[in-house]
């Protein structure tokens, strides 16, 4: 008799970026910045963030609505454009070893957003957003965090409006999840 342990991981935002091969985040501001080899090596792929400059963003120094962004992503498989929450997460370059199932729509390049492949039995995922964030967990987060009204309301509203788009994303990427484990 054999176990077999099937091992799905998703793995967003902060995470994602230790779950490269390396990482560069925020080299342009010297009490951030870091490049290093993180270890994980989930994937061999190369994490590099932030994404201000191309979502207009202050620095990610102080953590706050003001560096949230209401985003689009272009999954790959048919064209869809899906409404997401971005905060401070990687983009993917040097990608070796997996496949790209989404792409930032709004950022230079289109570079990769979210990753997909095999580990041993199992399978990994990485997104650099938070495709988990609908617009009223959105709200709660950030009113805990800063009273920034006007732009919490703007992202608000963006996801809202989006929030089908946001729903289908979600059932694409748990259906990776599912079809695995057959």
């Amino acid at each position: 008799f054999q176990t077999v342990f099937l091992l799905q991981v998703v793995i967003i935002c902060a995470g994602a970026y230790y779950a490269a091969e390396t990482v560069s985040f925020e080299e342009d501001i010297p009490t951030l910045a870091m490049k290093q080899q993180c270890g994980l090596d989930l994937i061999r792929a190369h994490a590099v963030g932030t994404l201000k400059t191309d979502f207009g963003l202050p620095p990610f120094d102080k953590p706050t609505a003001a560096n949230t962004a209401v985003t689009k992503i272009l999954w790959q498989a048919d064209g869809e454009l899906h409404d997401v929450v971005y905060h401070g997460g990687p983009k993917f370059e040097d990608v070796k070893d997996a496949e790209v199932l989404a792409v930032y729509q709004e950022a230079k390049g289109r570079p990769p957003a979210v990753l997909m492949k095999s580990f041993g039995k199992g399978l990994v995922i990485v997104s650099g957003v938070h495709f988990e964030n609908d617009a009223e967990s959105l709200e709660k987060m950030m009113h805990i965090k800063l009273r920034q009204e006007s732009l919490l309301r703007q992202n608000y509203n963006k996801l809202a409006k989006g929030e089908l788009s946001r729903q289908a994303l979600v059932r694409k990427l748990l259906q990776h999840i599912v079809w695995a484990d057959r």
